[in-house]
């Protein structure tokens, strides 16, 4: 999450941070600066103080209005609030006056949660719907939580039941022990220098499977957040390909 202002900043991103934990909550001072540094694409949600030192709240929430499905939120004083026509132009999510809001700010930070789960949701069943047409999976793990979550299409092409809990050790011993560590490895990069990886992995088990692995670090402030990516069957091309260099091979060996 992204927080533009001072006013409130201290107060309100401290029990933000302790109601949301799973959410990194970063602050700036002004609209300028949210706008150089974050883009719609790297934050969940973008919380606006009314009054700031270059402009309004409604002015800057109304400049990312056109990604209408990120939430955004309102914070006013009673002694200076917007009006309803600026209110709906800025497209907000929700809109708050701090002086009529409870001292740990609960319902501001269960508004936020629900804004952003319900986009995250939404988010995930289009990216399904992609990868269905792909024939790929879907997988996304928090950083904050190390929680992580695979689609229906991930879980069946490497073999995972529905109701099984899923963590990172516990993926990495889907993989045979030569592959394991290069894919660990490359996850680690994601996370600590955000680098994107693809990959080809076998599966450890007794009918050889190769799964194609692609990821992409999501950071917020320059921090990452999530890491998220696409898993794909490549067991008929990995087969062909080794078809391949067995018939080059045998080639080979004939001419000489």
């Amino acid at each position: 999450m992204v927080y533009v202002g001072t006013e409130w900043a201290d107060t309100i991103v401290g029990s933000l941070e302790t109601a949301l934990s799973q959410l990194a909550v970063h602050t700036v001072p002004d609209a300028a600066t949210a706008r150089s540094e974050h883009t719609p694409t790297a934050f969940d949600c973008l919380i606006s103080e009314y009054v700031l030192p270059d402009e309004t709240g409604t002015a800057f929430l109304s400049s990312y209005a056109g990604d209408s499905d990120l939430p955004s939120v309102l914070l006013a004083s009673e002694d200076a609030q917007p009006t309803a026509s600026e209110v709906v132009s800025a497209n907000v999510t929700d809109y708050f006056v701090i002086d009529q809001m409870d001292e740990h700010h609960a319902t501001l930070a269960e508004s936020i949660e629900n804004a952003v789960t319900q986009r995250n949701a939404s988010h995930r069943e289009r990216l399904e719907f992609a990868l269905d047409l792909a024939d790929a999976g879907a997988w996304e793990y928090e950083i904050p939580t190390e929680t992580v979550w695979w689609n229906k299409q991930a879980r069946e092409i490497h073999g995972v039941s529905p109701d099984r809990t899923l963590s990172l050790d516990g993926i990495d011993e889907l993989y045979t022990p030569d592959d394991r560590r290069r894919i660990r490895d490359a996850f680690d990069r994601a996370i600590n220098e955000r680098e994107p990886f693809d990959e080809i992995a076998e599966l450890d088990g007794e009918d050889r499977q190769w799964v194609r692995i692609r990821g992409e670090p999501v950071t917020s402030g320059g921090t990452p957040i999530t890491v998220r990516g696409s898993c794909q069957d490549v067991t008929s091309f990995k087969r062909r390909e080794e078809q391949f260099k067995f018939l080059h091979s045998a080639g080979t060996e004939l001419m000489q």
